[in-house]
């Protein structure tokens, strides 16, 4: 089970904005933990298997070339998506399988959600702020004296 966290993230800076940044930081110390945990995970439980019962396929030229492509390009690309919304563990059961070091996935991981999770802390405190200086005692107010004549 996943727990999206921006609308999570959207609650707590609506309820708190001056704290968000202390909010993205834990988030994201949150994400880049959990998604290292999992890493780790999809490669005990995973690596054994495959090399079980697929060992030629792990011995591959195209399996090689996979290892290659991953140590070239799979920190970038892992940091986007963990900035978009698609669903991040299927890519870091791969950068599991394909033996990507934990501390990138962890760094991937932690920038792309920094840019998430800053950029929606941002639009949130924005319109909070907004919000708030539009309140209705204002607008419904009756005018003074001054302003009927």
């Amino acid at each position: 089970m996943s727990l999206p966290l921006m609308p999570v993230v959207s609650a707590l800076v609506a309820l708190t904005p001056s704290r968000w940044r202390a909010i993205v930081f834990c988030s994201v110390l949150g994400s880049a933990s959990g998604a290292a945990v999992l890493t780790y995970a999809f490669e005990i439980l995973s690596l054994p298997v495959l090399n079980a019962r697929m060992p030629e396929r792990m011995g591959s030229r195209h399996w090689q070339h996979l290892v290659d492509w991953v140590a070239q390009s799979g920190w970038w690309i892992l940091a986007g998506i963990a900035a978009s919304p698609i669903a991040q563990t299927p890519v870091l059961a791969l950068a599991a399988m394909l033996e990507m070091p934990l501390g990138q996935v962890f760094l991937a991981v932690a920038v792309g959600k920094t840019l998430k999770y800053s950029l929606i802390a941002q639009i949130t405190q924005v319109v909070v702020t907004e919000a708030a200086s539009f309140s209705d005692a204002d607008r419904y107010r009756k005018p003074a004296e001054d302003d009927r004549h």
